[in-house]
């Protein structure tokens, strides 16, 4: 519906809420970059903090030596997407014939990386969800 003069009457309500929302809206997610890190402790700043072990939530998969054991009915057989390189060349999947025992992971994260964060609501408290790059910057060896 529209008022004498052609102008949606809850338009200017709108108008109103948006201008008191503007700015007062906090991202979900903020850009961090690494300062130090090592096997037992981590310094990123992010979002005007300097976050340390105690600030952080880390997806195990960026902590260096990460083991991860299979399941003892665990059994997976076929073709896994992924991206790797060695001395033969480039691969865009793998040929998996079983797998049994155990799995070491970790992508080390050392200082200038930058890193995906989510804060808690009160921004006091982060997970770091991954490790992040420029586009075309990542090399192949």
């Amino acid at each position: 519906m529209s008022n004498e003069n052609g102008r949606d009457p809850y338009r200017g309500i709108l108008d109103m809420v948006r201008q008191e929302a503007a700015g007062q809206i906090q991202s979900t997610f903020v850009i961090g970059k690494v300062l130090e890190a090592t096997k037992t402790s981590i310094r990123i700043q992010a979002d005007g903090h300097e976050l340390d072990e105690q600030d952080i939530l880390v997806n195990a998969s960026l902590v260096p030596g990460t083991t991860f054991k299979f399941p003892d009915d665990f059994d997976m057989e076929g073709r896994l997407n992924g991206f790797a390189s060695c001395g033969l060349g480039f691969h865009s999947f793998f040929q998996v014939n079983g797998m049994e025992g155990t799995a070491t992971v970790g992508i080390p994260l050392k200082a200038d990386d930058l890193v995906l964060l989510m804060p808690d609501g009160s921004r006091q408290f982060y997970y770091l969800i991954c490790k992040v790059v420029r586009y075309g910057t990542v090399s192949a060896d």
